[in-house]
């Protein structure tokens, strides 16, 4: 195998895209898709290219995304192109240690999250190449899982403006719906689910997402109110989890939560304060939500995956609205982890006016198709992107 890892990085490209949102449902349109005070109206990001000396490419997608991560794109382009011109020449065995590798290109300097996991999955995107020419058959990785998705419902729809949407996920086969909750008055909230619980059948889940709009009195108040019962049935029997229910002070409050309304927790944005160097999970904490492209660093989202399987914690991959390479990684992460059937949060596409692919992606069944993605070369539309840099 060790002659296979004695290339060196020898090209770099990085391409910029621009995606609009689509004007989606709502008084507000796309602006209620994302953030806690709106979003942006366009998708903007990266894609770098690297090539090896054996002529192997590997893509990664670097795309902060207003209201999610801290780093602006405009930062990011900056240390990218102070990154990307000190890259050729590098081993592709730097690849497996990246600490040492973003140490080495870039001393003395942080490295945005985004950054690194751009960079990062390109490199490792070599090294995948690599070792699916050389292991035999029966050893190599399987890509050909069918993942499962969970449905995105817009936080801009209101009572009354659900069925069309309901409808579209339930015809593409989704048994599993995503709810923005605590934007809108708690009252409307619940009537909000309590339409989704009359309208959908009895097989599809729910899963809410508060972001942490919620203080912790009024998150427990909101709980208490779902677990009423309606027609015989209480909102909690159909629900999986609520992320971030409240505005994260201390782990105490997630059990407490948990025991007083008897809804588990979901952990985003709050993952890596909650779990803290120790990686202890809470009582009440029954889902790890994953964002790779803020989280950073292909080695922690790996520990992240460990810890999880150890406390026996489903985790729930979630995209940030990539538009193409990051897209595909998140798929891989989900097969060769071997939780293809949790319902990943990959409906995001769906709300771009475009993508980066030839081929548009399909959820069929109330799954993507991962063996679609065995073949970069072939995957994107570059006449969709600008190069903006390249190294030599």
């Amino acid at each position: 195998m060790k002659k296979y890892l004695d290339g060196c990085i020898e090209n770099v490209k990085v391409f910029s895209y621009s995606i609009p949102f689509k004007e989606f449902g709502g008084e507000s349109g796309s602006r209620g898709l994302i953030g806690k005070n709106g979003g942006p109206k366009v998708r903007e990001g990266l894609v770098i290219e690297l090539k090896d000396s054996k002529g192997i490419v590997g893509y990664g997608e670097i795309a902060p995304l207003e209201g999610f991560n801290s780093e602006t794109l405009l930062q990011v382009k900056e240390q990218v192109y102070e990154l990307g011109k000190n890259l050729p020449g590098t081993s592709i065995k730097e690849f497996d240690e990246t600490c040492t590798l973003f140490s080495r290109l870039l001393p003395g300097v942080e490295v945005f999250p985004s950054v690194k996991f751009g960079v990062e999955t390109a490199g490792l995107n070599i090294l995948y190449r690599i070792f699916d020419e050389v292991m035999p058959e029966p050893e190599k990785p399987l890509f050909e899982k069918k993942i499962r998705v969970n449905g995105l419902l817009p936080s801009g729809l209101g009572v009354g403006e659900l069925r069309p949407v309901v409808d579209e996920i339930l015809k593409q086969g989704m048994k599993t719906i995503k709810v923005k909750v605590g934007r809108r008055d708690m009252d409307e909230d619940i009537e909000l689910i309590r339409e989704l619980v009359e309208i959908l059948p009895q097989d599809v889940r729910l899963r809410l997402d508060a972001n942490g709009c919620l203080d912790y009195e009024t998150a427990v108040k909101f709980g208490k109110a779902l677990g009423e019962k309606v027609s015989g049935e209480s909102f909690i029997e159909r629900i999986d989890y609520i992320e971030e229910p409240f505005a994260y002070k201390s782990n105490v409050q997630f059990t407490r939560f948990y025991e007083e309304t008897g809804i588990g927790v979901g952990l985003d944005e709050s993952l890596l304060k909650v779990l803290g160097e120790k990686f202890r999970v809470p009582k009440g904490v029954c889902a790890f939500v994953i964002k790779p492209t803020i989280l950073g660093g292909m080695c922690l989202v790996m520990n992240l995956f460990d810890v999880a399987c150890l406390k026996r914690i489903p985790v729930v991959v979630s995209s940030c609205f990539e538009c193409g390479p990051g897209f595909i990684e998140l798929c891989k992460m989900i097969t060769l982890n071997n939780i293809a059937s949790i319902p990943a949060g990959l409906d995001t596409f769906r709300y771009l006016g475009g993508d980066l692919f030839l081929k548009p992606i399909v959820i069929e069944n109330g799954c993507i198709d991962a063996d679609a993605f065995r073949e970069p070369e072939r995957l994107y539309d570059f006449g969709k992107m600008k190069l903006e840099f390249q190294w030599p």
